[in-house]
């Protein structure tokens, strides 16, 4: 039986609040980093089918919106014509703009929990203060784009991971192609195995992130 994510609403209301949040505006910022990255490659097909927005209506749709409702994930899609990139490695450039704005995202989280610890140190936060959820806010959009980044450069298709890897080693595409929709249960299998914690990982991923800016500065 399929857990409902939005009922913990009623027992954690600022964490389901916060992701659901984070998760459309990084979905939707992903997805446009690839329609910017598509158009300066020479492919205007996102341009012109009005994806230079940040609607979640066009870049999620309803059944992404809904799912994430219900189990606290989503997805989005960009159209691209790959026959207009102009250039030979313009596949990789688009399809790592995605998870790079990801990674972006990561990063600027982690920056303004760093602010945040310097101007409001966290031992003094009062649960339910201002610092203190604007601290949580800022680690749940770190952990959850850490987490995109590293999901979505997997080389495993349809993620973005596959494409760039393809893209420098073009005799990967005939498997990749064999494979087909197996992706989705080599993913499945992979998300299986007792061992991997992903959502770990990414959070072990956001924190030396801060750990690293707080040994720099």
């Amino acid at each position: 039986m399929f857990h409902v994510f939005i009922l913990d609403i009623v027992s954690e209301p600022f964490f389901i609040a916060s992701w659901i949040v984070i998760m459309v505006f990084s979905v939707c910022l992903h997805e446009l980093g690839h329609a910017v990255a598509a158009y300066y490659e020479g492919d205007d097909t996102a341009k012109k089918l009005g994806y230079f927005t940040l609607n979640p209506m066009v870049h999620m749709g309803p059944v992404s919106l809904v799912v994430l409702l219900l189990f606290g994930i989503c997805w989005g899609a960009c159209p691209v014509t790959k026959r207009n990139f102009r250039r030979r490695y313009s596949d990789a450039i688009v399809s790592f703009a995605g998870p790079l704005v990801n990674l972006f995202l990561a990063g600027s989280f982690v920056i303004f929990m760093f602010v945040l610890e310097a101007f409001f140190p966290v031992q003094v936060y009062a649960e339910g203060a201002l610092q203190e959820m604007a601290y949580r806010f800022c680690w749940i959009g770190a952990w959850a784009n850490a987490g995109a980044f590293l999901f979505n450069m997997l080389p495993v298709p349809p993620l973005d991971g596959h494409a760039v890897l393809a893209d420098f080693i073009p005799s990967l595409i005939p498997v990749y192609r064999k494979l087909g929709n197996g992706g989705f249960i080599l993913l499945f299998l992979i998300f299986s195995l007792p061992f991997i914690s992903f959502w770990g990982i990414a959070g072990a991923f956001a924190q030396g992130m801060l750990d690293l800016l707080r040994m720099t500065f």
